[in-house]
């Protein structure tokens, strides 16, 4: 136990009771940059495991020579977890964990976020001095898993285990053209195509909205297919539209596109 220290016969202080006859005995969890010395007594009895101190025990022996733990680096935070970026177009995330306990002898000074592609995205880092951490400007598209290590006087952490990957929501489609405007039954019609986003999660379909120029409402039209080419139908004749798309997911619904040429419904 520390020098200086009370003699404490409950699991604190770096007491240690085993069920062993060994006369050699591991002490964990000691702290860097204290002095210990060290005591044994024996237990027997039919209770000599337990710590309450209801057993049988001998008398205590001398005060070993001390000892002085080396201050040194943290060991690595645990529990770490990152969260999925934000849709529509969220390229943040935030990184969870949990810092050591101060073992080593020297208080964290900060820790580092360290989020790592495994698709060629860019990686990203941030420090502060608790959690959580927010990681900024991942790459559109791109997976990531997240690893955090601490920082004191000695040195940094080892890195602590990754978390679970997160999926980075993809840009918006793009080259969207809307195609001229033609007559189906007594409706008119556009046929609006465009370019997939690239990566990113699983795109379940799209959502194609067709705005008028000035007055007049929007017509949309959600799909439940990846194909790029979307009907818009109800197009109100005399009217000029400009057309975006954004890919929905399992997540919800991404980024629009910028707007598309204009087309203009003829007046008959």
């Amino acid at each position: 136990m520390p020098v200086g220290t009370n003699y404490d016969t409950g699991p604190t202080n770096s007491v240690k009771y085993l069920g062993t006859t060994n006369t050699t005995i591991p002490v964990g969890d000691l702290v860097g940059g204290t002095t210990y010395h060290c005591l044994v007594t024996a237990r027997y009895g039919p209770d000599w495991f337990s710590w309450k101190g209801d057993g049988n025990e001998g008398p205590k022996s001398a005060w070993s020579s001390t000892i002085t733990v080396p201050v040194t680096k943290p060991v690595a935070p645990t529990k770490v977890t990152a969260t999925a970026p934000a849709l529509p177009s969220g390229r943040s995330t935030q990184v969870r964990f949990t810092n050591p306990t101060n073992n080593s002898g020297a208080p964290i000074q900060n820790d580092t976020a360290t989020c790592t592609s495994t698709d060629g995205g860019t990686t990203r880092t941030a420090t502060g001095t608790s959690s959580p951490l927010t990681v900024n400007d991942l790459t559109a598209g791109k997976t990531y898993t997240c690893a955090v290590t601490a920082r004191n006087s000695q040195g940094t952490s080892d890195p602590s285990g990754a978390s679970t990957a997160i999926v980075v929501p993809a840009g918006p489609p793009t080259t969207v053209v809307a195609g001229a405007p033609t007559k189906v039954g007594t409706k008119w019609r556009s046929t609006v195509t465009f370019t997939r986003p690239s990566g990113g999660p699983t795109i379940t379909g799209y959502t194609v909205t067709c705005t008028p120029t000035g007055s007049g409402s929007p017509v949309t039209v959600s799909t439940s297919t990846t194909n790029t080419s979307v009907w818009v139908d109800g197009l109100v004749k005399g009217k000029t539209y400009r057309c975006t798309v954004a890919a929905r997911s399992g997540s919800g619904t991404g980024p629009t596109s910028t707007q598309s040429n204009p087309i203009t419904v003829p007046n008959a």
